[in-house]
Parts: structure tokens; C-alpha cells; sequence
């Protein structure tokens, strides 16, 4: 007759370990309140911040190295950081 294999013990999965972070985040950059018509939307990334008010404009802030907070002008319905 075979040999029953024992169940495993349940383990608790150890959680990753936060990254070091080498950069300091910041607040939004002096004029960022929201507009009268509010935000619609707001993204971030991995250094930069995006928002979307509520009529269409975009602005960016944060780490710009490859131009991720350049925004073109224009008017936008969704915003994606």
C-alpha cells in the first residue's frame, strides 16, 4: 500500500519588499488647484502625475526625462499617465 504524502502546512505569503525609492515625490506645482469644473481624471506613473479637468484640459508634473509631462495642447476626453 502506498505511502499518504502530507498535506503542506499553510504558509502566510510573505509580502515583497518596497522598493527604494530614489526620487522625492512632490505636491502638484503652484497653480495646479482644480479648475471651477473639477477634475475628471487624474493618472500617475512612475515618477510624473497627470490630470484631466472637467472640460477637457491635461497637465502633467513630475519627472520629465522622456518628455512624459510634455502634454500637446489640444482638448482631451481620457488621460493615461
Amino acid at each position: 500500500m502506498p505511502t499518504p504524502v502530507p498535506e503542506p502546512d499553510p504558509v502566510e505569503p510573505t509580502p515583497a519588499p518596497w522598493p527604494s525609492l530614489s526620487f522625492t515625490a512632490t505636491s502638484a506645482p503652484a497653480g495646479e488647484l482644480p479648475s471651477a469644473s473639477g477634475y475628471s481624471a487624474i493618472s500617475a506613473g512612475n515618477k510624473h502625475t497627470c490630470r484631466l479637468d472637467g472640460i477637457g484640459i491635461a497637465a502633467c508634473w513630475g519627472d520629465n526625462s522622456d518628455g512624459q509631462t510634455d502634454v500637446p495642447s489640444g482638448l482631451y476626453t481620457a488621460i493615461s499617465a
